[in-house]
């Protein structure tokens, strides 16, 4: 039977023209909403099995997999999906381990992993790229809702700013986002599920899972029931919201599917979750009757320059903005105004000779270096993390850098002319670097005793994208997200712009090639210098 949205099982046929099933997987995850990390006890909804109740925990990851392959079809082809808890969520050594045990037929088509917005990271975004190079690769994220109200009341533990930097870094590697959302949470509305939507649309995700909400036992929101502080939706309810959500997400978005399901022992109320089939045919036969499709009353949405996924047919050659009405600049400083590519390199590689590891070549040091020396390392040392000497190379490498990053370092052509012009005009100016705060005040009085706020790396800031260190320097220089502009070399700067709101100048004398820079969602561009001085 055709439906009147866009299935998963219509983009398999499209894919591998055939129906491709799926293997569910536990693999041994917990979450940070309940290992205290970020809460206790889990989203109201959730029980103590998770999404897992129909799994055999007690079998390892590789039985798990090999009990459904073993009588499979040898033409079949299949999902492995990482579908309990949060998968994300460990060393990037430990997820490796895990997902490798799984992937064991040369039928698995799709790596499916199943996770929290708040365990996405760049670590974890390079992993799953790295797996895309061998197979599709979907990411699912649990937002439920676009409501931070509703949020908080369902104990999810994270806000909708954390899922839209976690969309945009899952983006930004070239990975589809499939995003779960619940109709009938407590106190939502018609017009909280219209927001959730538009947010979708906003992001760009590639898939969607609508789920009904249901009440399991032994849950705190089944203690929420049964005290009379929740009564669940109608079927028609239901219905008449999803048909909401199909008819206004985007066209181009895959249902992956829209309904939920329990164990019919685990589940209080309601009953009517049970009748799945009739819920789809309801949904058809209403949307078919009306002449509805999915995205029939979709508008495309407009995405505020420096805070969305920009569609290819929007990125500009040269940029036509202007940044005028700005009071600060904000400069990344490896790449963007100082040339440090070389102390680097030798710095690392002293370290990797010394412990009997291969030197890296220029270029290869140049995709490796955006995201501080610890991801440098783990970049550079063979089996990154999960190499016993990882800690000793590291340590290494920030002792020889702290004596070496003075050594041939230097500012690239035109930087201290912009500097000045700027100054001449009026802007404040500060740097924000994922180097050490130490070397990075070092350098800044060195080369730029004109800039004078620059942050670095220090305790209790994140890393850039996180947004911690540019809202720092802001606080600093008196501005607001209104006032500054951010100018970096690299897709971390212009993940750091869209994290802090802010809008980005993407330099092309830096570390990385323009390509890169498009991929990340890059949107403005200057060549030289000069060219970018006559964006002000």
């Amino acid at each position: 039977m055709k439906h009147p949205y866009y299935t998963m099982n219509q983009l398999m046929h499209e894919h591998y023209g055939k129906k491709i099933r799926k293997i569910c997987i536990d693999g041994g995850f917990t979450c940070p909403n309940r290992d205290g990390t970020c809460g206790r006890g889990g989203c109201t909804f959730c029980g103590e099995r998770g999404a897992g109740e129909q799994l055999d925990a007690s079998k390892s990851i590789r039985q798990q997999a090999e009990n459904v392959l073993k009588n499979a079809a040898p033409d079949s082809a299949w999902i492995l999906y990482f579908q309990n808890f949060t998968n994300t969520y460990a060393p990037v050594s430990v997820l490796r381990q895990r997902y490798d045990e799984a992937l064991i037929d040369d039928r698995i088509k799709v790596l499916d992993i199943g996770t929290r917005p708040d365990c996405i990271n760049a670590e974890v975004a390079d992993l799953l790229a790295e797996y895309a190079q061998r197979y599709e690769v979907w990411t699912e994220l649990g937002l439920q809702t676009a409501n931070d109200r509703t949020a908080a009341a369902i104990n999810r533990g994270y806000d909708l700013a954390c899922f839209e930097r976690a969309v945009r870094l899952l983006k930004a590697c070239g990975l589809p986002v499939i995003v779960h959302i619940i109709l009938g949470l407590p106190g939502e509305t018609i017009e909280d599920i219209r927001h959730t939507v538009e947010v979708l649309n906003r992001c760009g995700i590639d898939g969607i899972k609508i789920h009904s909400l249901f009440i399991m036992k032994d849950t705190q929101l089944a203690e929420q029931y049964l005290r009379g502080e929740f009564t669940p939706i109608s079927m028609q309810t239901y219905i008449d919201w999803a048909i909401e959500v199909l008819t206004h997400i985007s066209p181009k978005t895959v249902v992956h599917r829209i309904t939920g399901n329990c164990l019919r022992d685990r589940l209080l109320a309601p009953d009517w979750i049970m009748q799945r089939d009739l819920m789809i045919v309801s949904i058809d036969r209403i949307m078919m009757q009306n002449g509805w499709t999915q995205g029939c009353f979709y508008k495309k949405p407009v995405v505020p320059y420096g805070t969305g996924n920009p569609a290819e047919s929007d990125r500009k050659d040269t940029c036509t903005m202007n940044f005028r009405d700005k009071k600060s600049v904000i400069f990344d400083l490896d790449g963007t105004l100082l040339d440090t590519l070389n102390d680097l390199k030798d710095s690392i590689n002293a370290a990797l000779v010394h412990n009997g590891f291969p030197a890296r070549t220029t270029d290869e040091v140049r995709q490796f270096v955006g995201n501080g020396l610890g991801k440098l390392a783990e970049r550079a040392i063979p089996e990154g993390l999960a190499n016993p000497l990882f800690e000793q190379v590291l340590a290494e490498t920030r002792k020889i850098y702290a004596q070496k990053s003075n050594d041939t370092t230097k500012p690239y052509d035109g930087i201290p002319a912009l500097l000045h012009n700027l100054l001449d005009r009026g802007y404040q100016l500060a740097v924000v670097s994922n180097k050490p705060d130490a070397q990075v005040k070092s350098l800044c009085k060195i080369y730029f005793p004109e800039i004078p706020v620059a942050v670095g790396q220090r305790d209790g800031f994140q890393l850039k994208p996180a947004p911690d260190s540019v809202l720092e320097t802001m606080r600093q220089l008196g501005c607001t997200a209104d006032e500054v502009v951010y100018v970096g070399d690299s897709e971390v700067d212009v993940l750091t712009a869209k994290n802090t709101g802010i809008p980005c100048i993407s330099v092309l004398w830096g570390f990385r090639s323009k390509q890169q820079l498009l991929d990340a969602g890059a949107v403005c561009f200057a060549e030289t210098p000069a060219e970018m001085l006559n964006l002000f």
